[in-house]
């Protein structure tokens, strides 16, 4: 479902496609960390409105990774910035997860 909403972000050009694909399990980790704990304990398939809560998230979390990858690593190739450990935990630490959840709500 992430990877779905993340396939759609790659069409676009520059530093946003590069972040949906050298930034996708950076951006899932900040879904997944987002969500609340009732969507992560579904064993069934997602029902259609939580599908859409995904989307939402998904997309505000890239939302806010290329907004903080741009003010804190401006110069960054993001290829060799999210192999870099130390430097999305940075990113982590800066992004603000309230909007992002409040995606979930």
């Amino acid at each position: 479902m992430i990877d779905k909403g993340l396939s759609s972000l790659r069409v676009r050009a520059g530093r946003k496609r590069l972040l949906a694909v050298h930034g996708n399990r950076f951006i899932t980790h900040l879904v997944l960390a987002s969500l609340p704990e009732q969507f992560l304990d579904e064993r069934r398939p997602l029902p259609p409105d939580t599908q859409g809560k995904v989307s939402a998230v998904t997309k505000a979390a890239f939302d806010a990774a290329i907004a903080v990858a741009d003010a804190v690593f401006p110069e960054a190739y993001l290829g060799s910035l999210f192999k870099n450990t130390a430097r999305c935990q940075t990113l982590k630490k800066t992004i603000d997860l309230t909007p992002i959840k409040a995606a979930a709500a």
